[in-house]
């Protein structure tokens, strides 16, 4: 059964391996299990679970598939949008969508994923279809982070002090270029970014402050940002969100796609590493309604 929005299908390939944990949300295998292929699971939820053995009579090599109440609860890592906190979600169906084009999605940390266009992924932006994506744009993936000490920093107020930051480059940058005031080297103003001198973790208060902005070169601030999140890390961990840049998109290749469909309220799910969007939809109206 194929699902269309704005002309558009929904939907990953079979092949994208999906994280799954127990109703405790303890961790059930890991991606690298072929058994949490969407195909893989739409087969054991519609068809049964595919067994063989050796009849005992004959020697002969049989076959068959099983239902079992197993095959049907199933739960998968899901991650609550406000907190960034993963959570899991029921499974109420798995649906096959039909053949639809769908494009390579790969990021700088090695991800890769097949989704059509109209799909949904979480981004430090909100949730985006592939089609509003480029290269260079950043989506979610699940990953440690450091365990705040304060309140997390809602996505919207963190997009919005990027925002201002970069507003703030016309007036902070000189078009002939400054100092990074990390290394003392002269830079052209292309190759200087604006560091928030005391981390907007550490002082929020801080984080719409001027006098707080001082330009660096990238190299610098990507170290001293790693260098920050570092020590967070040896302070603490658990498993979050974190930013990771698509580096690139193919073009489409048609082939059979599927969803998940889960129970409320958390509507997302783990594929390949990176947070996507389930359906709300269900080819089983039973299965869905009850």
């Amino acid at each position: 059964m194929t699902r269309e929005l704005q002309g558009l299908s929904m939907g990953l390939s079979g092949t994208t391996r999906v994280q799954r944990t127990t109703a405790e949300g303890r961790s059930h295998g890991t991606l690298a299990n072929n058994t949490h292929t969407l195909a893989k699971m739409w087969e054991n939820w519609h068809l049964g679970v595919y067994s063989e053995w050796d009849h005992p009579a004959n020697g002969k090599r049989v076959s068959r598939r099983f239902f079992k109440d197993k095959s049907r609860k199933v739960w998968v890592r899901s991650f609550d949008e406000a907190t960034e906190m993963p959570v899991i979600s029921k499974v109420r169906d798995v649906v096959k969508n039909g053949v639809s084009p769908t494009c390579r999605v790969v990021t700088a940390s090695g991800k890769e994923i097949r989704v059509t266009l109209a799909h949904r992924f979480f981004t430090p932006k909100g949730w985006k279809r592939l089609s509003e994506l480029a290269e260079g744009d950043y989506s979610y993936r699940q990953g440690r982070v450091a365990i705040a000490t304060t309140r997390p920093i809602p996505p919207r107020l963190r997009e919005g002090i990027g925002i201002w930051t970069q507003w703030m480059r016309d007036e902070l940058i000189p078009y002939n270029g400054a100092e990074c005031y990390l290394c003392n080297q002269h830079y052209k103003r292309s190759e200087l970014e604006l560091d928030h001198v005391v981390p907007v973790t550490t002082d929020l208060e801080l984080a719409l402050s001027k006098s707080n902005l001082r330009p660096a070169c990238k190299a610098c601030h990507r170290r001293k940002s790693n260098s920050e999140q570092g020590l967070q890390l040896r302070q603490g961990s658990r498993m979050g969100l974190r930013p990771d840049q698509i580096m690139s998109i193919s073009d489409p290749v048609d082939e059979e796609t599927y969803e998940l469909v889960l129970d409320d309220p958390h509507h997302n799910f783990v594929a390949e590493g990176l947070i996507v969007h389930s359906s709300g939809f269900s080819s089983n109206i039973q299965g869905y309604l009850g």
